[in-house]
């Protein structure tokens, strides 16, 4: 247990200092990838911008859209290529939640067989963080502009809402312990299964 504890916090440390300094780098590689989930994810909406400025109070992460295709709001059609703009924004701090999450769970999981264990973690570990980084942040940005440019209430379970709300509230948290969790059990599970006679 001492060692779960000590790995743990290790990682942790590791992760944040490497935040610091690696951040804005990796923010801005992952820009264009957001972008294209973005639009893949909701065709409705064209990105105008989806920026990290590096010189804010807070850091955060913006996105701009206009409509891509006409939007009927009540009794007001938003045309595209109009005037019309939605911006949301979310902290990076909170983009990075995830991936801190998933990493340390997966290095202070118990290990059985280091040897064995960990290249499988990896293997099976690195498409799951992938997925985190790219569909974590396009869906916190898409709620809250769906329910400015689409008109949608705030007690209505448009699907992009619901994730965003989900993801804002401990989701992103959840998801990548349960990820991390998930590898961890089929790579013990794999190496102890090649164990036995």
């Amino acid at each position: 247990m001492n060692g779960v504890v000590v790995r743990g916090i290790a990682t942790l440390v590791v992760l944040v200092g490497l935040a610091q300094i690696a951040q804005p780098l990796l923010v801005a590689a992952l820009i264009p990838p957001w972008r294209a989930v973005i639009e893949t994810l909701e065709p409705d909406f064209r990105v105008v911008e989806l920026r990290a400025p590096a010189m804010q109070a807070e850091p955060l992460i913006e996105l701009v859209v206009t409509p891509a295709r006409t939007i009927i709001v009540g009794t007001r059609a938003i045309v595209p290529e109009g005037s019309e703009r939605a911006a949301a924004a979310m902290s990076r701090g909170a983009a990075w939640l995830a991936f801190t999450v998933f990493l340390v769970t997966l290095i202070a999981w118990p290990v059985s067989r280091p040897a064995r264990e960990w290249p499988l973690r990896i293997v099976l570990g690195l498409p799951l963080l992938a997925a985190l980084l790219l569909v974590d942040v396009p869906i916190s940005l898409l709620g809250p502009l769906r329910s400015l440019i689409a008109g949608i209430g705030p007690g209505d379970s448009d699907a992009w809402i619901v994730g965003s709300r989900f993801l804002r509230g401990g989701g992103r948290t959840l998801v990548a312990t349960a990820g991390a969790a998930f590898v961890c059990l089929v790579a013990n599970t794999l190496t102890s299964a090649k164990h036995e006679p």
